[in-house]
């Protein structure tokens, strides 16, 4: 055998060698990786499992009944998503037995969402005393606290209805829709829209105005050709809103514009409506 042979041969065994030691290497790392993927697939059960638990929470504490305010009508509804969790209302009675408040919340988890809660909980006692200053005083503060936690912020409305003047004051932060009707000007006006966040707005109501609110949710769900409702598509159905119907009237038809929009498909985020007017006549309070 000549030397050149030889030198092949033993090439070969050298490779032979390494590709034995590859093919161990890689029988190795597959069996981590096996590991590994079993402990991902537990945490990914786990964590399901804690989603879905934050989830039936959240749906069980947010209000499913309207609150009982005299002179006014209240028309609400809460949709939960299919994969995107983390809206809360509430209309709550004020320190001021002469006033009503109305917060809406939107954030993109029930987990930040809870943390909004749980916050609002243990400030219980300080909100409340703060209500007798400006929304945006309450919502600042809230929003301050937040930022320890969170790093990104929630959708928040507060707004106070004061039955001596019929005024409603209102502060926001981050995305909202929100509109009112006002019967003597035969008007949608919007409380939104070139307006400052974290600063208090106000507006005048007068009775059967309405003031629409619908959290972010409702402009997220594609449609089967991928397309989003937009602002416009509501306003045009706010516009031909007879001015003689109620809030409820109102929230069948902004309801009937979701289930038209989502034909055959899932609504993935969740949705908040909030309409509320004052009854004719107004009272008005000394």
């Amino acid at each position: 055998m000549s030397q050149s042979e030889d030198e092949l041969r033993r090439e070969c065994e050298i490779l032979r060698a390494q590709l034995v030691q590859k093919t161990h290497v890689i029988e190795v790392f597959k069996a981590e990786l096996e590991k590994t993927n079993e402990v991902l697939v537990g945490l990914k059960k786990k964590l399901q499992n804690d989603y879905k638990a934050l989830t039936s929470l959240f749906r069980f504490i947010v209000p499913t009944k309207n609150p009982q305010i005299t002179g006014f009508e209240f028309s609400t509804q809460y949709k939960p998503g299919s994969q995107v969790n983390g809206d809360y209302f509430d209309i709550f009675e004020h320190k001021d037995k002469l006033k009503f408040g109305t917060m809406m919340s939107r954030s993109q988890s029930p987990s930040s969402s809870a943390v909004v809660l749980g916050l609002i909980l243990k400030m219980g006692r300080e909100l409340d005393h703060m209500q007798t200053h400006h929304p945006s005083d309450t919502l600042s503060h809230l929003v301050s606290e937040l930022s320890k936690d969170l790093k990104e912020m929630p959708d928040i409305l507060l707004g106070y209805f004061d039955k001596r003047s019929y005024v409603y004051s209102y502060a926001f932060t981050g995305k909202m829709f929100g509109m009112v009707y006002s019967i003597q000007n035969s008007k949608w006006v919007d409380l939104f829209n070139g307006k400052k966040d974290l600063e208090t707005h106000e507006v005048k109501l007068e009775g059967k105005d309405r003031v629409v609110l619908i959290s972010e949710g409702f402009f997220q769900s594609p449609n089967s050709k991928g397309e989003l409702l937009a602002h416009e598509d509501v306003m045009a159905v706010l516009a031909n809103i007879s001015p003689d119907s109620g809030p409820h009237d109102v929230r069948h038809e902004l309801l009937y514009l979701l289930d038209q929009h989502l034909v055959g498909m899932p609504q993935a985020h969740d949705v908040t409506l909030v309409i509320f007017s004052p009854d004719e006549p107004v009272l008005r309070l000394a």
